[in-house]
């Protein structure tokens, strides 16, 4: 595996996916990132069984692959100068190199956790839209941690998907 892309892009990657691991896992490969590297697309997947997030990039491949990384490599990129940064998987870590300069991560080995693929058709929601819907509801949820079950917000549409969902806000 081995690609470049820009600081930024690795970085809002990484950031996206890691919000997603939990670091006191019992399954060490759950403190992990996914990277995969096909055609000309870059795909970053954290996971903590309960929740996925996947983050695709448009990246300049080399060689594609895949590696399994702890989710601490974010911070690591995060501090890199800005600039390209050239990602390249050698035996058992993870080369970055940038601004001449190389930083070494080791890798996992193992089975990352089948992520299961959203089929059907989806919807598309304003971002601004929806988080003020959810901002409307989330204080009847919020604090409840000794009743997990109630710690969520349920969104359910009953209305025809091919149409815009409208969320009402004030």
């Amino acid at each position: 595996m081995k690609f470049t892309t820009s600081k930024e892009t690795l970085e809002s990657a990484l950031f996206a996916a890691r919000r997603a691991v939990r670091h006191n896992s019992p399954l060490g490969i759950l403190q992990g990132i996914h990277m995969t590297v096909r055609g000309d697309r870059l795909e970053v997947v954290g996971t903590d069984t309960e929740l996925t997030i996947r983050y695709t990039a448009e990246v300049e491949v080399v060689d594609e692959g895949e590696v399994i990384v702890n989710a601490g490599i974010y911070d690591l990129v995060k501090r890199l100068p800005a600039g390209p940064v050239e990602v390249e998987r050698a035996e058992n870590e993870l080369l970055l190199r940038y601004s001449g300069s190389e930083a070494r991560v080791s890798v996992y080995t193992g089975e990352f956790p089948a992520v299961p693929s959203v089929d059907g058709r989806g919807i598309e929601v304003d971002a601004a839209e929806f988080l003020n819907a959810v901002g409307q509801v989330y204080f009847a949820c919020y604090g409840e941690l000794d009743r997990p079950i109630l710690t969520g917000v349920l969104v359910n549409s009953h209305f025809d998907l091919a149409q815009p969902l409208p969320i009402f806000a004030d």
